[in-house]
């Protein structure tokens, strides 16, 4: 990395592409459990309306019931989607899914396979790691190069700041540090 503003920007951009990976599962489970919630307020909504529309002896609460149904299916697509282009709200977002989700069996819960993986999916995004693994950024993580010692000669991890076998020290950021020995005061 060349530690230009692009290059940093990088290195966020793959923190984020790591948590969202992390939480895909949680996000099409409740993404399919809206869609489930959704469809299943769209066919209350349109059998209240047939019924209510047959005779005044029918209820007008089913057409109200298929809406509210359809608003709740909306708003967990809304929070699946939430929950995968930002993460970090990933508990928030869970528990929000879940209640949701709970609510929505009132109204048929999107054939009750909608609240079964709504809950789940809220379920799953509680323990979403929210922070990515920063190791697994190579611009953090550099390669170390090993080093040959200037005085005796024997190689060693370019991590080290010291020689471990005499001790001398090895250059570190591009400034050449050195230790002297007793014996190399002559002048």
């Amino acid at each position: 990395m060349d530690g230009s503003v692009h290059g940093r920007w990088d290195i966020f951009r793959e923190g984020a592409r790591a948590s969202r990976i992390a939480a895909t599962g949680p996000y099409l489970l409740a993404l399919f459990g809206g869609v489930l919630i959704l469809s299943n307020g769209i066919v209350v909504w349109s059998v209240g309306l047939t019924l209510a529309a047959i005779g005044p002896g029918f209820t007008y609460t089913a057409p109200s019931v298929g809406i509210v149904e359809g608003v709740l299916g909306t708003a967990i697509i809304l929070l699946a989607t939430t929950l995968f282009l930002d993460p970090r709200h990933a508990r928030g977002v869970g528990v929000t899914i879940i209640v949701l989700s709970v609510l929505s069996i009132f109204g048929g819960g999107g054939f009750l396979v909608g609240t079964a993986l709504g809950v789940l999916g809220g379920v799953t995004a509680l323990f979403v790691d929210r922070t990515p693994d920063m190791r697994s950024i190579p611009a953090l993580n550099p390669p170390t190069i090993d080093q040959i010692c200037a005085r005796c000669g024997k190689r060693y991890s370019g991590s080290l700041v010291t020689c471990p076998f005499c001790g001398t020290a090895s250059e570190v950021r591009g400034l050449a540090s050195s230790r002297l020995g007793p014996s190399d005061h002559s002048s």
